[in-house]
């Protein structure tokens, strides 16, 4: 629990990091992750406004980046679409969870390198905030959005 911010830290800096050596052959983004059990995964600023909490997950030897994008429109009514990019090709897993934590819908495809784009249509959910999560063997990474009437 962190429950200040200190004089010298300056809006979207990082707070700390944290570095793992693997003492067994597995890539860390497979085997390392946050969840939202039993409390959800979140931060807040000190007007207690949600902040988003990540894993970020690097390898010196891959120059292109994994990267999740914010989903367009946002808000959105009836449909938006979440584009992200992938420095090779690799199965995906896209998870969208209500504002509980309790999981809506889960999306796998096969994503190809460079940009793609998961359209989303006619959610079965109530407005408000969906949270989503997007698992790759380059990462994990969570954006919010927010769903209108």
């Amino acid at each position: 629990s962190w429950n200040q911010q200190p004089d010298y830290l300056v809006s979207e800096e990082k707070l700390f990091t944290i570095q793992l050596k693997a003492t067994k052959n597995a890539r860390l983004s497979n085997v390392l992750q946050l969840n939202n059990h039993p409390t959800v995964a979140e931060a807040y600023d000190l007007e207690d406004n949600i902040m988003e909490v990540q894993l970020r997950f690097t390898n010196p030897d891959n120059t292109s980046e994994f990267e999740l994008k914010q989903n367009q429109p946002n808000p959105f009514r009836n449909q938006t679409s979440i584009g992200y990019t992938l420095p090779a090709n690799s199965s995906v897993e896209l998870i969208l969870r209500d504002e509980a934590g309790r999981v809506i819908q889960v999306i796998k495809q096969d994503g190809k390198a460079g940009y793609n784009v998961i359209q989303l249509n006619e959610l079965e959910t109530a407005p408000g905030f969906i949270y989503y999560q997007l698992i790759t063997e380059f990462g994990t990474k969570s954006k919010k959005m927010i769903r209108v009437e």
